[in-house]
């Protein structure tokens, strides 16, 4: 049957309008940043949101979803992109807060640790201020960080985007919205594969050793032939690229206070790095023994504030440094001893450390510090 020109101009319509709608739609995909990864501390694998914008929409704001073999790798943060007004996660404890229960009560099958657990984001353009919209054509959103468990899988593993709908009231889904909070095109579907590979030469027995002043680290290295060197970090910031392989020992003499984790990693010839081991140490407050009121130096207004803390209800932020005989306590005697030390002709008696610099508490007690 022959079409008229009306009917072949509906016909035409309808095609362009279904292309238009095509060309708007908003899709965001999940791409690992490497193919294979060590499956070894220190290691990480980027699994970056990008987004595809045909039509320069407003993009108001997203959420992603992210299934992950929990055996296998564990979530460490997320960084955002393009994004970043108001952003909240969620997921396994500590990277989110967890999920509410889905259908059993106290039930969390998307954090527990065994099988599949689940990564969530949802961010907006919205912030204290800002509220301009993302008009690019393509973009990173973000990206969710993980590392290795250590555990090696008998082959490659999978990370796909979540398509079960069970914690309400979210639809656990990826997808972009509008200004508006509509929803710009379906929702998003990723999948992938990530090889593991075994562990390969790394130092080991590797410690941490709080020296007051600074951290020693010592490990036993394997045969020298096989590396060239070490790259070694503190909280995953390089603080030292050492070209020699015959050392098996590093001083970190600016180590500062707080929880500290140590990385060594071994370097091959060509530069590139292999795996690392980790150690930990928490390390405190520091202070001058006799610097009462945190001034850096002990004088006469120590002593005073010691009185003042004792007496008249003020307020001390670091005890230890106030107990300067270092018997465990806070009291008068302390206050008499500063004075002494100050004031009295003759040798000085000696001060229990740290006194000659600041440091830590050598001996244990009850006493508090502020860092």
């Amino acid at each position: 049957m022959k079409q008229s020109p009306s009917g072949l101009a509906v016909i035409l319509v309808a095609i362009l309008a279904g292309a238009s709608l095509d060309a708007q739609t908003v899709t965001l995909t999940l791409e690992p940043s490497r193919a294979d990864i060590p499956a070894c501390a220190g290691e990480t694998l980027d699994v970056v949101i990008r987004i595809a914008n045909p039509g320069l929409l407003d993009v108001g704001g997203y959420q992603a979803f992210l299934r992950f073999p929990a055996k296998y790798l564990e979530p460490v943060r997320y960084e955002s992109g393009a994004i970043d007004g108001f952003v909240e996660l969620a997921g396994p404890i500590p990277f989110g807060t967890g999920y509410r229960a889905c259908n059993a009560p106290g039930s969390d099958s998307w954090g527990d640790g065994a099988g599949d657990d689940v990564v969530a984001v949802a961010a907006t353009v919205f912030s204290a201020g800002s509220s301009t919209p993302f008009r690019e054509a393509t973009g990173e959103l973000g990206r969710f960080v993980f590392r290795p468990t250590g555990e090696l899988p008998p082959g490659p593993i999978t990370l796909a985007s979540n398509l079960e709908a069970c914690h309400r009231p979210l639809e656990q889904t990826t997808r972009a919205f509008s200004l508006d909070g509509r929803a710009l095109g379906e929702a998003s579907s990723s999948s992938f594969s990530v090889s593991m590979s075994s562990v390969g030469i790394a130092v080991r027995d590797l410690v941490c050793i709080d020296q007051t002043q600074t951290v020693l680290l010592r490990w036993f290295n394997p045969p020298l032939e096989q590396f060239g060197g070490f790259r070694i970090y503190r909280n995953e910031e390089v603080i030292a690229q050492i070209s020699v392989n015959f050392l098996s020992s590093y001083e970190d003499r600016e180590p500062g206070n707080g929880s500290l984790t140590y990385r060594v990693a071994l370097v091959d010839r060509n530069g590139e790095e292999g795996c690392g081991v980790t150690c930990s140490i928490d390390r405190g407050a520091r202070f001058k023994r006799g610097d009462t009121n945190r001034d850096a130096k002990v004088n006469v207004s120590d002593p005073i504030a010691a009185l003042d803390y004792l007496f008249r209800g003020g307020s001390l932020t670091c005890e230890d440094a106030a107990d300067f005989d270092d018997n465990g306590e806070n009291n008068i005697t302390d206050a008499i001893a500063i004075l002494r030390f100050l004031f009295e002709p003759g040798e000085k008696p000696p001060v229990p450390p740290p006194f000659a610099t600041e440091g830590l508490d050598p001996t244990a007690d009850d006493l508090t510090c502020d860092a």
